[in-house]
């Protein structure tokens, strides 16, 4: 018999809390008043942005359920027993209580797409499994396209609302007279959107999911930036409406297309492709080399970009002599691999993807694309997130805390509520000031288990 992994990670997860710190099970205190505080250990380095960026990262990377597909059937995950002696003891209410259970909670079984014994197959003499024991699926696009932002199938897209008198742009929409909001904040879904209960009053995205502070603040932003490269496009076409877009279709790559030609639908399209590349660049030489603190995570994020070799030309000199002489070899299979290692983009040696045979980048030796579970809940990353966040009000004194704001009561469409309340720049200065929590055992925030 195992041990319940919810009565696990109530012991080795919670945060541990000073008697009288009035951080009152992480709803802080009334009006929000700053002499709350909720207990957590702080990383030396990183701020809360870094915490809710990373939230914002996996509703871009993977979803276990379709939406109006899901099964009826729900499965037990709340917990109800504890390993005692090599045997499974009923919860009393006494340790229900003490740890903060909830027996009664159950989750989607469509969580879990396969959990019969895997088809296994002999290979050289030796027996492998076909699968993992218990698999679950991945419903969004796992990879780098803004699918959070912009949809990952038909029916995530129709919640991307555009801007009606301009097809290029997002749809911004303004909630207050402040002069830093003109930009205008993304609409709420409405009844005639595809949506569920949970929703109710939260931005009109592809990913409403688990929503909170951090990715209404996040879709906002990155919204705004969408159409602040269109404005840029815009600019640049009036002023020069003859010059090369730099733009391709595919079906004719060699013709030119110009500024002027570029549609509506196609100027979208391109903001797309700037806003999904921005988020992977700074995810990539940004966050991770910051949570990462160290030379080599450093040096291999920069190589996504720019290779290992980008700034040594004579590395680069003899590395092209290597692949012309593999390029001509006739031995085989080991000379294309060796090909393969060297040319295949700037993630692994840094020589560029301009080999015209070579598809750079991409895994050609069979192996199928998955995420293992453990990275998918672990990636999560909830103990950098804090109970209260430490409000600041730019105009008035940056380096006052005004309030303690609780997580738990930013959550959904109250996160919504709270963006347009104070403004996304006072958001970005209040998240901005604050340090995450440390990567580290007992130290999930309270307002994940109540």
């Amino acid at each position: 018999m195992r041990p319940d992994p919810q009565v696990i990670s109530r012991k080795l997860f919670s945060r541990a809390q000073a008697p009288n710190n009035n951080c009152n099970d992480a709803h802080g205190l009334p009006g929000y008043v700053p002499k709350a505080n909720c207990d957590y250990q702080k990383a030396p380095v990183l701020n809360v942005l870094a915490a809710f960026w990373i939230q914002f990262m996996t509703h871009d990377w993977f979803s276990h359920l379709e939406e109006g597909h899901n099964q009826s059937e729900l499965m037990a995950m709340g917990c109800s027993t504890q390993d005692v002696n090599n045997g499974q003891k009923p919860l009393s209410a006494k340790e229900v209580q003490q740890l903060r259970c909830r027996p009664e909670d159950r989750v989607d079984k469509s969580y879990i797409s396969a959990d019969k014994p895997p088809v296994t197959f002999t290979y050289e003499g030796n027996q492998y499994l076909t699968r993992a024991h218990k698999t679950t699926l991945n419903r969004v696009t796992a990879w780098w396209d803004a699918s959070q932002i912009y949809g990952y199938n038909d029916l995530s897209g129709k919640r991307v609302k555009r801007d009606p008198n301009d097809p290029a742009k997002l749809l911004l929409e303004p909630v207050s007279t402040r002069e830093q909001e003109v930009m205008g904040y993304l609409p709420l879904l409405q009844p005639s959107d595809y949506t569920n209960p949970q929703w109710s009053g939260q931005e009109s995205v592809a990913f409403p999911d688990n929503w909170n502070i951090g990715l209404s603040f996040f879709h906002n932003v990155f919204a705004r930036e969408h159409n602040i490269f269109v404005d840029a496009f815009r600019q640049q076409a009036a002023a020069t409406p003859e010059d090369d877009s730099g733009l391709r279709n595919p079906a004719n790559p060699t013709a030119a297309i110009k500024y002027k030609d570029v549609a509506p639908d196609e100027l979208f399209e391109v903001a797309r492709l700037v806003v999904a590349a921005e988020i992977a660049k700074i995810h990539t030489i940004e966050w991770t080399p910051q949570l990462l603190y160290n030379e080599p995570a450093y040096l291999a994020m920069n190589a996504n970009w720019s290779g290992l070799v980008s700034k040594h030309p004579l590395v680069e000199a003899a590395l092209d002599k290597v692949l012309a002489r593999l390029a001509k070899s006739s031995s085989g299979n080991k000379a294309v691999a060796w090909y393969a290692v060297f040319a295949t983009g700037p993630g692994i040696i840094g020589l560029g993807n301009n080999k015209p045979d070579v598809n750079g980048g991409v895994n050609h030796f069979g192996s199928p694309f998955n995420f293992p579970e453990e990275f998918v809940t672990v990636y999560r990353l909830h103990s950098m997130v804090p109970d209260l966040i430490e409000f600041r009000e730019l105009r008035s004194d940056p380096n006052a805390i005004r309030y303690k704001i609780p997580v738990v009561e930013t959550l959904q469409g109250k996160a919504t509520q709270a963006v347009h309340r104070y403004g996304l720049a006072d958001w970005a200065l209040s998240m901005g000031r604050q340090r995450l929590g440390k990567l580290t055992l007992q130290n999930h925030p309270l307002f994940s288990r109540a």
